[in-house]
């Protein structure tokens, strides 16, 4: 989990990434209400910024909360 400002109010969002086969989540942080569910292009999650995983190749993926998709990503 990760307080980051993502959608430009100046306010921070709660991400937090599931675990397996989950999503990134994005909460408002003043009204606990889901903004987006990024789905997770591999399995679980170890950082919502970046993450390394023991049992597959490490992924660093960008998503937009706007369109709930993976708009880059890279192994």
């Amino acid at each position: 989990m990760a307080l980051v400002e993502v959608t430009g109010d100046d306010r921070e969002e709660a991400l937090i990434g599931e675990g397996q086969w989950g999503s990134i989540l994005v909460y408002d942080s003043a009204t606990q209400t889901l903004l987006a569910s990024l789905a997770n292009p591999e399995h679980g999650t170890t950082d919502v910024n970046a993450g390394y995983t023991s049992t597959g190749p490490d992924i660093l993926a960008v998503g937009s909360v706007e369109t709930e998709l993976t708009e880059w990503s890279r192994d």
